[in-house]
């Protein structure tokens, strides 16, 4: 299967906005964003986000060259699930199955 980097990219957007702001509603706020460091920080360059709430919810790509199409979920320092967007026809499909998989550990 070939790389298809609008859908990671489209899947990032996803989360730090759509995904942030549902979290936002249910009282989780953003704590953390590898893009809001400084260049000057080698953690910019690899893709995370975390959100603490309820629940501290980890998200974020195992590396910054190699499977940035991955997405690994971790929520209270356990791996809850993986989303590889690639693996999807589209990325409504690779957001839709994350939605379905973590919409029971939100509450």
């Amino acid at each position: 299967m070939s790389i298809d980097l609008h859908k990671e990219v489209a899947f990032r957007e996803f989360l730090c906005n759509e995904f942030s702001d549902q979290l936002n509603s249910l009282g989780y706020q953003r704590t953390f964003y590898n893009m809001d460091l400084p260049a000057s920080d080698d953690r910019k360059y690899i893709f995370k986000v975390v959100f603490t709430g309820p629940r501290k919810i980890e998200i974020s790509s195992p590396d910054w060259r190699d499977y940035t199409e991955i997405f690994k979920v971790v929520i209270r320092n356990r791996e809850l699930t993986h989303i590889n967007v690639n693996d999807y026809e589209t990325v409504s499909d690779a957001i839709s199955d994350f939605k379905r998989r973590l919409t029971p550990f939100l509450k």
